[in-house]
């Protein structure tokens, strides 16, 4: 009997392909996957799953695939499901295990040489209308994220302009709470930050990160050059910028001084001529005096030589401001001003918050700005996004992750095949049906056109937990 079979539908919930028979007038089924333990779960659909959190690909995309294709998909009430059940709070356990051994791990060394951390802060959301704040600590030693904090506006009496503050403290708490003897901590030029860190925090060293300085010196350098008056700073600007970033590489016991500083680097120009006062008293408004009040009480006693070597004069083919420019008197007014001054002593070149830069980057693949989650969610990603950032800082540093040519060896990326194997297993454990499951979830709803989940967050001291992929896509 020659049978005419005509797919009806698929369903990957349950991993069947049904079919109808015109013959037998039956419905059949054909299934093709293996259980999980004794349970009725199917294997591939919850691996499907997590895969999709830990790569990570929303359920839009998802569904999108699988109808583009044409392969059995599932829907977003079963994905929703099986990551709130058994995904997230494997991702949960992952974490916190790594995160523990690494703690460990750095409680021993820095009882025999304090560490140097980095902190930064991450909104949500780009402009202006950010509800949540990551603030992440970084190891300047290891450069991997040893602990991150989430804050909510709603946590800083609706103010978003707090939250990187109280993130800030949250982390040094934690560490030192957790044993770990702290040094110095680098920032960039939060005035918040700033203040809390010199009325609450004297004892650990305050350094600001050179990128963040520098940018704007640059950026005034690079407005003043555009006026026609002021054209020889088309080509002192980048020489006065490279010698400020050599300067913040020196030791740090010399580097900010006037004797060997930035401020030689003006009045003298690398060059043999000094700057004379003939040349200045020729304008009055040129003079030291009339462009910084710091020259009042600087009488520049231990400026009797540059600091550098003997310059070869065949090399030397660089013209020296004139003393009288204004050009000459824009720069002399940057690096004398008592701001400027203030905060390069603060400059240290060895530490800088470009690794927690690095880690955001990573962090935003997990959860793009321009997609809303809530608090939960966002943890949640973020861990994903520290565990991908410190498992690629660890491949360096085993020289697993090489540039060949122009070509970047990706490193192994284990845990997330460690994540889907322990949620498969999770699930194997568990007995509880899922009707009682959806009971202990009831206080949360879908809205169905965005596809994520509302909480109530009533209650501040709610534990950790992880809904219905909490969440957009």
């Amino acid at each position: 009997m020659k049978a005419q079979q005509m797919i009806s539908a698929k369903k990957m919930e349950k991993d069947l392909q049904s079919f109808f028979c015109n013959n037998c007038r039956r419905k059949k089924y054909w299934s093709g996957q293996k259980r999980v333990g004794d349970t009725s779960q199917y294997e591939g659909t919850l691996r499907v799953v997590a895969a999709a959190v830990v790569a990570p690909v929303a359920y839009p995309e998802l569904s999108a695939f699988f109808d583009s294709a044409g392969i059995a998909g599932l829907s977003v009430s079963t994905y929703q499901r099986l990551a709130r059940s058994f995904v997230w709070p494997t991702v949960n356990k992952i974490y916190e295990e790594k995160e523990q051994k690494f703690i460990v791990q750095t409680i021993e060394r820095s009882t025999l040489n304090p560490i140097h951390i980095s902190l930064d802060g991450q909104y949500d959301s780009p402009g202006y209308s950010a509800e949540l704040c990551c603030v992440a600590a970084i190891d300047n030693e290891s450069k991997q994220v040893m602990r991150f904090e989430a804050v909510q506006k709603n946590e800083t009496g609706n103010v978003s302009t707090r939250m990187e503050l109280e993130g800030v403290k949250r982390c040094i708490q934690g560490l030192e709470e957790s044993g770990i003897i702290i040094k110095s901590v680098t920032t960039d030029r939060h005035s918040q930050i700033r203040a809390y860190m010199a009325s609450e925090k004297p004892e650990l060293e305050h350094d600001f990160d050179a990128w963040h300085m520098l940018k704007s010196i640059r950026r005034n350098i690079v407005n003043e050059a555009k006026k026609k008056c002021n054209k020889e700073l088309k080509e002192a600007g980048p020489r006065f910028m490279n010698h400020l970033w050599h300067s913040t590489a020196l030791p740090r016991a010399g580097v900010h001084s006037w004797s060997q500083g930035v401020v030689p680097q003006v009045i003298h120009d690398n060059t043999s001529n000094l700057a004379t006062a003939r040349e200045w008293s020729n304008k009055r408004s040129m003079r030291p005096l009339n462009i910084s009040g710091t020259f009042e009480t600087e009488r520049f006693t231990k400026v009797l030589s540059c600091n550098h070597e003997v310059l070869n004069s065949i090399e030397n083919t660089r013209v020296p401001l004139n003393p009288a420019s204004s050009s000459f008197a824009i720069l002399l007014k940057m690096v004398s001003s008592n701001q400027f001054l203030a905060d390069i002593s603060r400059l240290n070149g060895s530490n800088s918050t470009c690794s927690v830069e690095s880690f955001h980057s990573i962090a935003n693949i997990y959860r793009p700005k321009r997609k809303f989650y809530s608090k939960r969610g966002f943890i949640g990603r973020t861990q994903l996004g520290v565990m991908h950032f410190n498992e690629n800082k660890k491949a360096e540093l085993r020289g697993d992750r090489l540039v060949v040519s122009v070509r970047k060896v990706h490193s192994n990326q284990k845990w997330k095949r460690l994540i889907v194997d322990e949620a498969v297993k999770r699930r194997e454990t568990t007995s509880t049906d899922y009707l009682e499951m959806e009971e202990l979830y009831d206080g949360f709803s879908i809205i169905e056109e965005g596809h994520f989940m509302e909480e109530n967050f009533s209650d501040p001291d709610l534990e950790l937990q992880f809904d219905d992929d909490d969440f957009v896509y």
